[in-house]
């Protein structure tokens, strides 16, 4: 009878008899008795085989990996508990849903002004004017390293528009990058996309990564089909989804709909036909007139 191959399948943590004990070597077989890194074999892979003893419900043998860095692995027990104090907004809509407005509301606030569209603004609040030419993504750069490392007393951080953060480090790119070919001058090409695109998204993600409030401002896009649902207007198939995933709450603003000269903004944040989220689970489906005070305090 011939000898049963062997799947290259590796121990998940779960299945180690004592998960907390364990270190992962740097070759990839885990010691669960002593919770040290076991040495790496010296012959072939057929003696890279660990043991079925160390790994629960299985009678098959499991492959090692190729030599990595030692990892050890702090478990650590999570709640899941919300802290508004450092929550990951997002606010999206239509032009003049009043989306800066209801930003300028929260405590303490600095604003990249990116979009250069802050006369609504009624509160006063501290901004970075971001220059809409190849200094505006080096000033933006600046900001986040003076929130990261620099001393003060900001809350919140809002980045108005990601729309316009998208234009500004696109043109940085065809200003900075002069030697790459282009069909027609300063028309940007496939690779200047790819560039912008990981620029875009890295510095939205450090932005994310500071300890304080973040706040950040889109428009909406178009439905194509009846069936769509609608979220936030970005460059990139996978923008969006890629920031709405890293969000604590997601809110669509739009106007009540009616009779009055004057219809007072609603944000949503349970909608079934535009994108939403609320990770605390306590704010309401939708609020009118909203402001910081008032969605903070269903978190109370």
């Amino acid at each position: 009878m011939p000898n049963k191959k062997a799947k290259p399948n590796k121990p998940l943590i779960a299945d180690l008899v004592n998960p907390h004990d364990a270190i992962i070597s740097d070759w990839g077989e885990t010691d669960v008795v002593s919770g040290t890194a076991a040495p790496p074999p010296e012959t072939g892979w057929a003696e890279a085989v660990a043991s079925t003893d160390d790994v629960k419900g299985s009678d098959e043998d499991v492959w090692q990996t190729e030599p990595s860095a030692n990892v050890t692995l702090d478990i650590h027990q999570h709640s899941g508990q919300f802290d508004p104090q450092i929550a990951k907004i997002l606010i999206y809509g239509e032009t003049g849903m009043q989306k800066t407005r209801l930003a300028s509301t929260f405590p303490n606030v600095i604003f990249a002004n990116v979009d250069h569209g802050m006369s609504s603004v009624t509160e006063q609040v501290d901004e970075v004017y971001i220059d809409d030419d190849n200094t505006g993504f080096e000033k933006l750069k600046g900001l986040y390293r003076f929130l990261k490392e620099g001393q003060h007393d900001y809350k919140a951080v809002v980045i108005d528009t990601l729309n316009e953060m998208q234009r500004v480090i696109m043109r940085f790119t065809i200003e900075e990058y002069t030697h790459i070919r282009r069909s027609y001058g300063n028309l940007p090409g496939q690779s200047d996309y790819g560039k912008m695109l990981y620029e875009f998204l890295e510095l939205t993600r450090d932005f994310i990564s500071l300890p304080m409030q973040v706040v950040l401002i889109a428009q909406v896009n178009s439905k194509v089909f009846d069936t769509d649902i609608l979220m936030p207007q970005l460059v990139g198939k996978n923008s969006a989804r890629e920031i709405l995933r890293k969000m604590d709450v997601v809110g669509h603003l739009y106007r009540q709909e009616g009779e009055g000269e004057h219809k007072l903004p609603i944000v949503s944040f349970d909608s079934v036909e535009f994108v939403t989220k609320d990770r605390s689970n306590k704010l309401p489906v939708a609020l009118s007139n909203p402001s910081y005070d008032r969605i903070a305090a269903y978190w109370k």
